[in-house]
């Protein structure tokens, strides 16, 4: 017998995953095989303790590639945990549960992306004869497989740069994604999604009126591809619980937060004769970048305070005239590694309430925003 496994367009993070109520079906029914080159150790270790014993077959240096410098940490302190369980198949695609009476298999990675957010098509066979196939063919792949040394894989990990570099993480996309066009979309093409508006105070009108006190379009252009970039980076969705977009009252000021932390704020000099408009940007406080020079720095920082049960030194911010850290490796890559721990030191922020869902869509939807800063009465071009 096969189930199906669908996950059709519009339902990406809405109620539950198919794909890991499967995931733990098959993890429930006894011995567990799995195969897959793209995994969350959080999801991994919770399958782990459902099933009485496990095999794990991947392309270990896909998964490290695959995710950013902390994120490895948790993945070589699993293999390093379950060394016996765990084998290198180079080029492995596949992915594959496998327990005594099921099996599930299909595009979808074992991340949370994978799970809960991606357009995914896969099965669930409970059929003896098809169950017995792929065990078989599972079986010739663990020998063929080979064992992990740790000294190599840890060597292989300092080699990447600290950022992922794989087809799973999403990067700057520079073409815009279509909305499904429909009639009600051409009568109404600045109408937004009943979705994206939580409350009276979020909606375009606000926003347009609000947007009329930036210090320009182009850097408001600028400020929302930077917030993209992030949003990109960390694949976060609208309404995630640790990431919050705000517009707050009085002043011009849209600041990111991450757990109820600032991650990217906008930097307006107080004497505006400068011209200094750009961005303040969460880095870690040890990090070599906060003592470096750039053509587009402001030597201004902020020492965040430590929160509770935060051993490392806490953050900082450091501040930039212009957007430049958006071509600057050395800068980019250090705030979105400091954002990946943050993002990662908690599962909510106490701010949530106050998340715009239209900003969010403004920042990461580029055809959208540019209808409607058409609409915006620009102080300055």
């Amino acid at each position: 017998m096969m189930q199906l496994l669908l996950r059709f367009p519009g339902e990406e993070g809405k109620g539950a995953s198919p794909f890991e109520r499967a995931l733990r079906e098959v993890a429930d029914a006894g011995e567990l095989d799995l195969a897959a080159p793209y995994l969350s150790v959080s999801i991994l270790r919770e399958l782990v303790r459902r099933a009485p014993k496990f095999r794990l077959v991947t392309d270990a240096e896909e998964w490290l590639r695959a995710f950013a410098r902390p994120a490895r940490t948790e993945i070589l302190d699993f293999i390093h945990e379950h060394a016996q369980q765990v084998r290198h198949c180079r080029d492995l695609h596949a992915k594959v549960a496998l327990s005594p009476t099921l099996a599930m298999f299909g595009s979808a990675n074992f991340t949370e992306r994978g799970l809960f957010q991606r357009q995914e098509v896969g099965a669930v066979v409970s059929d003896e004869g098809q169950v017995r196939q792929i065990r078989e063919w599972y079986d010739l792949l663990w020998m063929h497989a080979s064992p992990i040394v740790r000294e190599q894989l840890l060597e292989f990990e300092a080699s990447l740069p600290a950022l992922p570099e794989s087809e799973t993480t999403p990067t700057l996309r520079t073409i815009p994604l279509a909305a499904p066009e429909t009639a009600s979309a051409r009568a109404a093409s600045l109408i937004v999604a009943e979705a994206d508006i939580d409350r009276k105070a979020d909606s375009e009108d606000r926003l347009i009126a609000y947007l009329a006190g930036a210090p320009s379009r182009r850097w408001t252009e600028s400020y929302f591809e930077s917030i993209a970039t992030l949003v990109e980076a960390l694949g976060v969705e609208n309404g995630d619980k640790r990431f919050v977009l705000t517009i707050r009252e009085g002043t011009f000021f849209i600041p990111v937060t991450i757990n109820s932390r600032w991650v990217l704020r906008p930097y307006i000099a107080d004497d505006r004769t400068l011209g200094i408009a750009g961005a303040m940007l969460l880095v870690r406080a040890n990090a070599d970048v906060v003592d470096a020079s750039a053509p587009g720095r402001v030597y201004d920082d902020v020492q965040f305070r430590a929160q509770r049960g935060e051993t490392d030194e806490p953050p900082m911010s450091i501040a930039f005239r212009d957007f430049s850290f958006l071509s600057d490796r050395r800068f980019r890559d250090e705030w979105l590694i400091a954002c990946q721990v943050e993002l990662l030191r908690r599962a909510g922020s106490q701010n949530q309430r106050h998340h715009s869902r239209i900003l969010f869509r403004t920042a990461t939807d580029r055809a959208y925003r540019q209808r409607l800063f058409a609409r915006v009465n620009w102080a300055n071009a």
